[in-house]
């Protein structure tokens, strides 16, 4: 998750997808990972939160041994 970015999907590229209009994670490899959002704000809120769950869940897996 420390590697996706928020980005916007404009019309032409989403009809290419296949997707709706709108804000999405996209990771540094072109993936949509999740979405859409309706504003930028909200898929960063989205990916910080993303982050704070794996980070959350790699330190209690640290703290098992």
């Amino acid at each position: 998750m420390k590697d996706l970015m928020a980005r916007h999907v404009r019309e032409e590229e989403s009809d290419r997808r296949g997707v709706e209009v709108g804000w999405y994670a996209i990771s540094t490899a072109g993936a949509l990972c999740s979405g859409p959002f309706s504003t930028h704000a909200a898929c960063e809120a989205h990916i910080d939160q993303e982050r704070a769950d794996i980070n959350s869940y790699h330190q209690g897996a640290t703290n098992l041994h």
